[in-house]
C-alpha cells in the first residue's frame, strides 16, 4: 500500500538511508583459514591434539597391516600342501587379539585427546566471543538482530565443536588408513595399485558435488532457521504484548513460513547426499569388479602372487572404505570454518569507541560539549544533535527538557559512551546539494585510516575501503572509496553498470548477475517474488531464477519519465548507493565516481579532557544511570541492587532501597532481599523494578548521575519521597554531585541549577532539530515568556471545573488485614521441587510411536526408505559372498587349478552389487531424509503454536525463560531427527545386513560363525555404553549459559551502563566451565567405549582365526570355509559398529523427545489461541469485577487483589466511560487490567468473576473479547517490523489511511513522515530506532487503529512530554466521546485522570476510595486528596 505524497520521506532520505539501515552482516560462504581454526588452543591443547594424532596413527595403521598377514595367509591356505596351515590360522588369531589390544590403547588416546581438546578450545571461543559482543559498541548492536547474535554463541559454536573433535579424530585415523593401505599396496603390487586409483577422481568428483550441493541446500537452510529463530526470541520474550493484541495468526503465520523456507530448501537433501554417497560407493564397488578382472591377468601370466594380489586389494579396499569415511570429517572441518568466520570476525573486531586509557586523580565531572554533530549508525543522513555546545558545570544539576524526539537522550548515549561523536564524517552531494554522509562502516574505517595518516593532504599512500552492499537483498555488489595521497576522495559501485527497463509507466534495473542473498537496498523487486509490491524495501521471500528487476523509486521513476517525455539524451539520478548516468536511448546505465567530502565534527570534554581519552570502564564506573523503562536480570533483588557495587554490604543495600522507597515493600515479600525477580523484573511491578534500579543507581555513589525520566513509574508520593532521597545523593559527603536530568514533567526538574530547553525537528524544517531553544533557571525561563513558560503552563493548567453529576458520595473504606501470608517454602524451594516434578515427568514422556504418528502424513515415503534400506543392507553380505568366492578362484589360479576366465563373471556379480549400493543409498537417505525434516520443521511449528497458546503463568514458571524455550524450539525439536527418520533407515539397514550376513556365515561355516558370536556382546555393550553416556550429558548442556547470554545480550546498554561486562562473562564462563568438567567425565567415557568397540572388531578376526585353526587341524572344516565365514561376520559386525556409533544421537533425541511432548503436554488453563466461547452479547460495555481475589501463579502465596469488587458502568446514559487506577506502587492496578486482558485465569490464579454486560467474559471467545479491548502499557514493546505493520498488529486489515488516522491521533504522524522510509521505516528490535516517547505513541496507535469499545492504558503516557501527552489525551477524549469507548487509566500523572468520571484508589489490593475527582477532593485527608496536592506542591 502506497503512503500518501506528504508521507512520503525526502529524496535526501532515500539517498544512502537503505543501506544504513540494515546490517552489514558477513558475506555468505566465507571462511576461516584451516590453522586459524585453532587460534584458541593453548600449548596444552596442541600436545594432546599432537598425542591424539600419534594414537590415530596407530589406530588407522591397524587394518593395513592385517592385510599383510592374510594376504600370505590366504596364498598359504590355498596352497597344496596344507598341513601347516592350521597353525598359521591360530597364530594370526592371536595377533589379531594383541592388535585388538593395542587399537582399544590408541582408540582411547586418540578419541579422548580430541575430545578433551575440542572442549576447551570451544569453551574459550565461546567466552571470548560472549565477551566481545559485550565489547561492541552500541551502533553495532543497531545493525545486528539480537536473536542471530545468540544462535551463533550456541549454534555456530556446537559446528566447531563437532569439527573439531570427534570428526577431527576420524580425520586423521582414516587418513592414516589411506596412507598406510596405499603405501602397503604400492610395495606388494604397484600394477594392481594404479589401475585401482584409475577410479579414484570419479570418487572424488561425486565427493565434491555432494558438497557443494549439500553447501548450496545449507546455506538457505541455515538463513531460513536464523530468521526462524528472530521471530521465535522476539515474540515469547514480548509474550504479554502479543496475548493482548491476539497476534498470535501473524506471528504463527511468519514462523511457519520460515520453517516451510528451511524445510523447502532440505527437504530433497538427503536424495541429493544418497546420490553421493552411493556414487562413491558405485565407484568403489566398480573399483572392486576391476580389481578382481585385472588381479586374474596378474595371476595368470605370474606377473604377482597371489599373497601380493590379494595384499594390495585388501589394502585398497580398507583405504576405499576411509575414503568414504573420510568425507563427513572434511564437510565438518568446511562447516566449522564458515562457523568459526562470523564468530571470529566479532572477536577480531574492534569496537568502534575508543577505549581511552586516561584515569583522572580527581574527577570533578565537569562536561562540556563543543560543537557536537551526532547522526545514528542507521540514519546517517539525519543529524540528531547538529553543532550542540554546552557547559556543565561540575555538581551542578542540568535538567534537558523538550518535545519528544530532540536529542535528550541521545545526549546522555554520548556522556555514556554508548555512541562516540565522530570526528568527522564522510559524505556525498545528494539531490539539492545536501551532505549525506556515508554508511557507518565505511566512516568509522575512513577516519581510523584518516587518524592514521591515510588520505591526509601530501600523503603518498593511496588506500581503497570496500564494503559489500546489496539490491533487494539479492544482488551483491560492492562499494569502494578511494583515499589518494592529495587528499582527493571518490566513491564507486563495482559491477553495477547494465540495463534499464520501461514498463507500464515504471522504470525497472535489470540484473542479470546470479542471485544471493544479502541486504535490503533502495530499489524494490518486480513481481510476485516481493513480500509486497507497493513496498519499495522489501526483500525476497524466495530468491527468483533468471534476470531480476528492481523498481526504481517513484522519484527517480519520475524524473526518468520526464527526461524521456522532454527527449533528453541523458540523465543523471541518485540511488541509496551511488550516482547513475542513464543513457534514455540506449537504456542503459553507468556508475558516475562521486567527489566524497570530509566535515570535521566537535567534541566532547571533561575536566578539559576529551572524553575518548579517558578509559571507558573507570568513566561508566563514576555514572549512575536510571532510566525510563528499568532493566532488572534474573536473580534475586539482593543480587540486582549489588550490581551497582560489588563490594556492598547487606547494609548498604538495605540503605539503599530505604532511600529508594521500595525497603518495606521487599519486606513484605515472603523471602524479602533473596526473592526471585524472574527474567527482566516480569515478577515485579513497572514502579518495584524502578525503585530498585534507582536503588542500584544510589548504591553506586556516583561522580555523576544520570535520571532519564527515572520516577515516571513512580505514584507521586513515592516520586516526592525518591526525588528527596535524590536530592540527598548529589549533594553527598563527597561533594555535590554532577546531575543530568531527563523529565517531562516540569515539576520534577524546577530546581534544578539549569535548565535546557531543546526542540525537535518539525515537518516543515528539519534543521531545527537537535539543538538548544533556550537555557536558565525555572524563574528566568517563566519570566522570559518563551517555550519554556508554554511548556510549563501546558501542565500547570487549572483543572476545569467539573458539574458533579455523579450520584452518591465517594466511597471510602480503610484496608483490613494487609499482611500478606507467610510463605512455607522460599522461591528456591518451589523452584527446585517444580524441577524435580518436570524431570519425573520426563522419564516416562518419550514414545517411538507418538513420533511416529506425527510423521504419518509422510509415510509414502518411507516406502522408497525401506526399499533404499533392505538395498543397503544386502550390499555388503553379497559383496562378502562374491568376494570370498573370489579369493578361492585367484588362489586356485595361482596353482593352475582353474582357468582365468572363472574370475570375469565374479566381476560382473561386483558390478551389479555397484548399482544397488548407488540406488541404495538414493532411496534409503531420500526417503527417510524427507520424512525425517518434514517431521523436525512439523515438531517446530507445533512446539512455537504450543507456545503462543499458554497463557501468561507458563512463562512466569522457572525453566521457562525465553532462552529455555527457544533452545527447545530449535535445539531438541531437530536433535529429534536422530530418532526418527534417517536412523530408522540405517538401523534397518544394519538388521538386514546382520541377518544376511549371519545366514550366510552360518551356511558356509556354522562352529565358527557361534564362536564369532561371543565378540559380538562386547559391540552391543559398547552401544549402550554411548546411549548412557550421550544420556547423562545431554539434558544440560547450554541451558545456563543461554540465559546468562541472552540476558546480557538482549539488555547490553544496561550491562555497560553498569560496567557488569567483566562480571556477566565471568558468570558466563563459570556456567560453560560447569558444563566442561561434565564433558571431560563424557570425553573420557566415550572414549572407553570407542576403544571397546575397536577392539571387538579385532576380537572377531582373533576369535574366528584362533577356533578356525583348530577346526582345520582337526580336519572338521577347511580354510575357505573358515576364510568365507570370518569374512560374512566382518562384515556384518561393520554394522553392528554403525549401529553402536548412531546410539548417541538416539539417546540424545530421546531426551529431546522427552522435552518436547512434555512440552506439548502442559495444557494452558486458558488457551490463548482458543476461538472457543461466545463471539456476541457485549453492547453497553458494563465491566464488574465481583470479589475478585487473585495471586500470581509465581507467588501462590501472596494475594495481590483481595476480594476486589468494582463496577464500570457507562456514565449519564453515554456508551463510554473513562476510569482512573490509582494507587501505591504493588497495589494491584496493573494486575487489574491483566484480568480484563485475560492474561491469566481467575479459575486458577484465584476466585470471584470479572463480567462484561452480565456475561463472565471467561465465557466469551478471547479473540472476539479482545478485538474490543486496545491496550498500552507501562513498558510498551514495538517489533522488529516497519511502522505501518506494528500498528496493524492492532487491527491486521486497516487501511493505511486508518493508521495515519490513528498516528494522528497519537501525535505521533510528524515524526513517522520524518523517518527515512515514512511508514515503511523499520523499528528496530523492541523499537530500539526510536525514542521512549515515540515508541509509546507508536503503541497508543497501534490501540487506538482497531476502534476498541475498551482502552487500557497503563501508565500509557508516562514517556511523553507534556505537549504530546496533553494533545494525545484530547484525542482519546474526542475517541472516546465518538466511538463510544471506555478507558481506564493506571497512572501516577494525576493530570491524566482527574477528568475521569470514577477515581479507585487501591492499597495492597483493595478498594480505599472511589469517586470523582471533586468527591475524592471533599474528603479530608483523604489519599487522594494527598496525593493530588501533593502532586501540585511546587
Amino acid at each position: 500500500m502506497e503512503a500518501k505524497p506528504d508521507a512520503q520521506p525526502a529524496a535526501d532520505d532515500v539517498l544512502l538511508d537503505a543501506l544504513n539501515s540494515v546490517p552489514l552482516e558477513e558475506e555468505v560462504g566465507k571462511s576461516v583459514s584451516f590453522s586459524e581454526l585453532f587460534k584458541f588452543a593453548k600449548g596444552y591443547d596442541f600436545a594432546l591434539l599432537m598425542l591424539g594424532i600419534v594414537a590415530a596413527m596407530g589406530v588407522g595403521m591397524a587394518l593395513p597391516i592385517f592385510s599383510l598377514l592374510f594376504g600370505e595367509l590366504v596364498e598359504e591356505g590355498n596352497s597344496l600342501n596344507t598341513d601347516s596351515i592350521g597353525d598359521r590360522v591360530g597364530d594370526l588369531g592371536e595377533w589379531m587379539f594383541i592388535a585388538g589390544g593395542l587399537v582399544f590403547a590408541a582408540g582411547f588416546i586418540m578419541s579422548a585427546c580430541f575430545s578433551l581438546s575440542s572442549d576447551n578450545q570451544v569453551h574459550r571461543i565461546k567466552t571470548a566471543y560472549f565477551d566481545a559482543i559485550l565489547r561492541q559498541e552500541s551502533a553495532w548492536f543497531d545493525l545486528h538482530k539480537t536473536g542471530s547474535i545468540t544462535s551463533r554463541l550456541h549454534g555456530n559454536t556446537e559446528i566447531i565443536k563437532q569439527g573439531l573433535s570427534e570428526r577431527a579424530s576420524f580425520f586423521f585415523y582414516h587418513l592414516f588408513t589411506i596412507i598406510a593401505s596405499f603405501s602397503i599396496s604400492f610395495v606388494k603390487c604397484w600394477r594392481l595399485t594404479l589401475v585401482l586409483l584409475a577410479m579414484a577422481p570419479l570418487t572424488g568428483l561425486s565427493a565434491v558435488a555432494m558438497f557443494y550441493a549439500l553447501t548450496a541446500m545449507g546455506k538457505k537452510n541455515s538463513a531460513a532457521y536464523a530468521n526462524a529463530g528472530a521471530i521465535a526470541e522476539e515474540v515469547l520474550s514480548s509474550v504479554r504484548t502479543v496475548h493482548s493484541l491476539s497476534a498470535h495468526r501473524r506471528f504463527e503465520g511468519a514462523y511457519h513460513a520460515e520453517i516451510d523456507g528451511a524445510c523447502a530448501a532440505s527437504r530433497f537433501a538427503g536424495f541429493v547426499s544418497g546420490a553421493g554417497i552411493g556414487s562413491a560407493f558405485f565407484c568403489m564397488f566398480c573399483t572392486y569388479a576391476l580389481g578382481l578382472w585385472y588381479s586374474s591377468f596378474l595371476v595368470d601370466w605370474e606377473l604377482s602372487t597371489i599373497s601380493e594380489v590379494l595384499t594390495a586389494f585388501i589394502a585398497v579396499l580398507f583405504a576405499s572404505v576411509s575414503f568414504g569415511q573420510i568425507i563427513p570429517p572434511i564437510t565438518s572441518f568446511a562447516q566449522a570454518q564458515q562457523a568459526a568466520h562470523s564468530i571470529f570476525r566479532v572477536i577480531d573486531r574492534e569496537p568502534r569507541v575508543e577505549q581511552g586509557t586516561r584515569k583522572l586523580p580527581e574527577l570533578k565531572a565537569n562536561i562540556r560539549f563543543n560543537r557536537v554533530t551526532f547522526r545514528y549508525p542507521t540514519r546517517m543522513h539525519r543529524p540528531v544533535i547538529r553543532e550542540f555546545s554546552l557547559e556543565i558545570p561540575a555538581g551542578e544539576t542540568v535538567a534537558f527538557v523538550g518535545l519528544s524526539g530532540c536529542g535528550k537522550s541521545s545526549l546522555v548515549s554520548l556522556i555514556q559512551r554508548f555512541y562516540e561523536p565522530a570526528a568527522g564524517y564522510f559524505g556525498v552531494r545528494g539531490p539539492g546539494g545536501s551532505f549525506v554522509p556515508l554508511p557507518y562502516e565505511a566512516n568509522a574505517v575512513l577516519l581510523e585510516k584518516l587518524r592514521m595518516g591515510g588520505g591526509g593532504a601530501g600523503c603518498p599512500q593511496t588506500v581503497d575501503v570496500t564494503l559489500p552492499i546489496s539490491l533487494a537483498a539479492t544482488c551483491s555488489k560492492t562499494m569502494a572509496v578511494r583515499l589518494a595521497g592529495t587528499g582527493a576522495l571518490s566513491r564507486t559501485v563495482q559491477g553495477s553498470d547494465g540495463p534499464i527497463r520501461w514498463d507500464g509507466g515504471k522504470w525497472y534495473w535489470i540484473e542479470r548477475r546470479a542471485a544471493k542473498p544479502g541486504l535490503s537496498a533502495c530499489c524494490g523487486p518486480k513481481g510476485s517474488a516481493t513480500k509486497s509490491n507497493s513496498d519499495p524495501f522489501a526483500e525476497f521471500e524466495e530468491e527468483p531464477a533468471g534476470d531480476l528487476e528492481f523498481a526504481f523509486p517513484d522519484r527517480v521513476s519520475a524524473l526518468l519519465s520526464e527526461a524521456e517525455t522532454a527527449g533528453r539524451p541523458f540523465v543523471e539520478v541518485d540511488l541509496a548507493f551511488g550516482r547513475y548516468k542513464i543513457d534514455m536511448y540506449k537504456r542503459t546505465r553507468t556508475n558516475v565516481e562521486q567527489p566524497v567530502e570530509y566535515q570535521k565534527n566537535g567534541a566532547i570534554t571533561v575536566d578539559g579532557e576529551r572524553l575518548g581519552s579517558l578509559d571507558i570502564g573507570w568513566w561508566r564506573d563514576n555514572i549512575g544511570m536510571v532510566t525510563q523503562e528499568p532493566v532488572l536480570f534474573s536473580g534475586t533483588v539482593f543480587d540486582n541492587i549489588r550490581m551497582g557495587r560489588k563490594e556492598a554490604t547487606r547494609e548498604e543495600v538495605v540503605e539503599a532501597c530505604e532511600q529508594a522507597h521500595i525497603h518495606s515493600v521487599i519486606e513484605r515479600w515472603p523471602d524479602a532481599y533473596e526473592t526471585k525477580v524472574g527474567e527482566g523484573g516480569c515478577q515485579l511491578s513497572g514502579g518495584q523494578k524502578q525503585r530498585i534500579a534507582i536503588a542500584r543507581a544510589i548504591i553506586k555513589r556516583p561522580k555523576i548521575l544520570i535520571l532519564d525520566e527515572a520516577t515516571s513509574a513512580l505514584d507521586r508520593e513515592s516520586e516526592v519521597k525518591v526525588q528527596k532521597a535524590l536530592q540527598s545523593i548529589m549533594n553527598s559527603d563527597n561533594g555535590k554531585v554532577t546531575t543530568i536530568v531527563i523529565a517531562h514533567r516540569l515539576q520534577t526538574v524546577m530546581h534544578a541549577d539549569r535548565i535546557v530547553v531543546m526542540q525537535p525537528p518539525s515537518s516543515e524544517n528539519d534543521d531545527e532539530g537537535g539543538k538548544i531553544v533556550e537555557t536558565g533557571r525555572h524563574a528566568e525561563l517563566l519570566a522570559n515568556e518563551g517555550y519554556y513558560a508554554k511548556l510549563w503552563n501546558s501542565q500547570n493548567r487549572t483543572t476545569d471545573s467539573r458539574a458533579d453529576d455523579a450520584s452518591g458520595e465517594a466511597v471510602q473504606s480503610a484496608a483490613a488485614d494487609l499482611e500478606a501470608p507467610v510463605q512455607t517454602k522460599t522461591a528456591d524451594e518451589l523452584e527446585e521441587e517444580q524441577k524435580k516434578q518436570m524431570e519425573e515427568k520426563i522419564k516416562n514422556k518419550t514414545s517411538f510411536l507418538r513420533i511416529a504418528r506425527l510423521a504419518a502424513p509422510w509415510n509414502s515415503w518411507l516406502v522408497p526408505g525401506i526399499a533404499g534400506a533392505l538395498l543397503t543392507g544386502a550390499v555388503y553380505p553379497v559383496f562378502a559372498l562374491v568376494f570370498s568366492e573370489a579369493l578361492d578362484i585367484l588362489g586356485s589360479m595361482n596353482y593352475k587349478v582353474t582357468d582365468r576366465s572363472d574370475i570375469d563373471k565374479y566381476a560382473v556379480y561386483m558390478l551389479f552389487v555397484a548399482v544397488g549400493a548407488w540406488f541404495g543409498h538414493v532411496l534409503l537417505n531420500g526417503g527417510f531424509g524427507y520424512v525425517g525434516t518434514q517431521l523436525t520443521c512439523r515438531i517446530r511449528k507445533m512446539l512455537f503454536s504450543h507456545y503462543l497458546s499458554q497463557d501468561v503463568a507458563f512463562f512466569d514458571a522457572p525453566g521457562h525463560e525465553t532462552g529455555e524455550l527457544t533452545t527447545v524450539l530449535s535445539g531438541k525439536a531437530q536433535v529429534i531427527h536422530g530418532l526418527f527418520g534417517l536412523n530408522i533407515g540405517m538401523l534397518l539397514r544394519v538388521l538386514v545386513a546382520l541377518g544376511l550376513g549371519f545366514t550366510m556365515a552360518f551356511v558356509r561355516s556354522w562352529r565358527v560363525t557361534l564362536m564369532v558370536l561371543t565378540a559380538v556382546p562386547v559391540l552391543i555393550v559398547t552401544g549402550w555404553l554411548s546411549v548412557a553416556i550421550a544420556a547423562s550429558g545431554f539434558g544440560s548442556k547450554g541451558s545456563s549459559t543461554s540465559v546468562v547470554a541472552r540476558e546480557s545480550i538482549a539488555n547490553v546498554k544496561t550491562v555497560v551502563s553498569l560496567n557488569t561486562q567483566a562480571d556477566a562473562v565471568a558468570s558466563f564462563a563459570a556456567a560453560s566451565s560447569a558444563a566442561l568438567k561434565k564433558q571431560y567425565r563424557n570425553a573420557f567415557a566415550y572414549a572407553l567405549t570407542f576403544g571397546m568397540g575397536q577392539f571387538a572388531i579385532f576380537a572377531v578376526f582373533g576369535i574366528g582365526f584362533l577356533y578356525g585353526g583348530k577346526l582345520i587341524s582337526d580336519g572338521t572344516d577347511d580354510f575357505s570355509s573358515i576364510q568365507a565365514a570370518v569374512i560374512q561376520v566382518v562384515m556384518a559386525s561393520l554394522g553392528i559398529g554403525e549401529a553402536a556409533g548412531m546410539q548417541a544421537s538416539a539417546a540424545n533425541a530421546k531426551e529431546a523427545a522427552a522435552v518436547v511432548f512434555e512440552t506439548l503436554d502442559t495444557k494452558p488453563s486458558l488457551d490463548q489461541m482458543s476461538e472457543r466461547g461466545r463471539s456476541d452479547g457485549v453492547t453497553r460495555g458494563v465491566v464488574e469485577f465481583s470479589d475478585v481475589t487473585f495471586a500470581y501463579p509465581a507467588r501462590p502465596n501472596v494475594d495481590v487483589l483481595k476480594r476486589f469488587s468494582l463496577k464500570i458502568a457507562p456514565a449519564g446514559g453515554r456508551q463510554g466511560t473513562q476510569i482512573g487506577l490509582i494507587g501505591s506502587t504493588g497495589s494491584g492496578k496493573s494486575t487489574t487490567l491483566q484480568l480484563l486482558e485475560r492474561l491469566y485465569s481467575l479459575s486458577q490464579c484465584g476466585s470471584g468473576s470479572v463480567t462484561v454486560d452480565g456475561i463472565d467474559i471467561a465465557e466469551l471467545s478471547l479473540g472476539y473479547w479482545r478485538s474490543m479491548v486496545g491496550v498500552v502499557s507501562q513498558e510498551p514493546v514495538l517489533f522488529d517490523m516497519s511502522v505501518l505493520e506494528n500498528v496493524r498488529l492492532g487491527k491486521p486489515n486497516a487501511t493505511l489511511e486508518e493508521v495515519i488516522e490513528a498516528c494522528e491521533l497519537a501525535h505521533i504522524a510528524d515524526d513517522i513522515t520524518r523517518l527515512p522510509q515514512g511508514y515503511n521505516t523499520k523499528v528496530g528490535a523492541r523499537g530500539s530506532m526510536l525514542s521512549g516517547g515515540q515508541k509509546q505513541r507508536v503503541a497508543i496507535a497501534r490501540a487506538v487503529v482497531k476502534k476498541p469499545k475498551f482502552l487500557l492504558l497503563d501508565e500509557a503516557t508516562s514517556a511523553l512530554d507534556n505537549a504530546s501527552e496533553r494533545l494525545v489525551q484530547r484525542a482519546l477524549d474526542h475517541v472516546i466521546e465518538t466511538q463510544s469507548m471506555t478507558t481506564i487509566t493506571v497512572a501516577h500523572k494525576l493530570t491524566t485522570i482527574e477528568n475521569a468520571d470514577v477515581i479507585t484508589v487501591l492499597d495492597r489490593g483493595v478498594i480505599i476510595e472511589q469517586g470523582s475527582h471533586e468527591q475524592l477532593m471533599k474528603i479530608e485527608s483523604g489519599d487522594y486528596k494527598d496525593r493530588y496536592l501533593l502532586y501540585h506542591s511546587l
